[in-house]
C-alpha cells in the first residue's frame, strides 16, 4: 500500500543529472529546495546533482542552467 501511494504522488516527476558550474552557484540553493537531489559529484568545471522534481520545475532549471554554459 505505501508504495502504491508513492508511486501516485511521484508519477508526475522526473529524474535527471544537472550540471552546475561553480560560476553559477548561487541556483544550488534553489535547486536543492525545489528538487530532491539523489547524487552530487564534483570536478574542477562545476558539480553534476542527479536530481528528481516536477517536469515543469526541472525544465526552468536546465533552462536556466542552459544559458549560463551558453548551450
Amino acid at each position: 500500500m505505501h508504495a502504491t501511494i508513492r508511486k501516485f504522488f511521484q508519477k508526475d516527476l522526473v529524474e535527471v543529472e544537472l550540471f552546475l558550474p561553480w560560476s553559477a552557484q548561487y541556483l544550488r540553493g534553489k535547486i536543492f529546495a525545489d528538487c530532491d537531489v539523489l547524487d552530487e559529484r564534483a570536478d574542477n568545471d562545476g558539480a553534476f546533482l542527479r536530481v528528481r522534481g516536477d517536469g515543469d520545475t526541472v525544465k526552468g532549471l536546465q533552462e536556466q542552467l542552459e544559458a549560463i554554459s551558453g548551450n
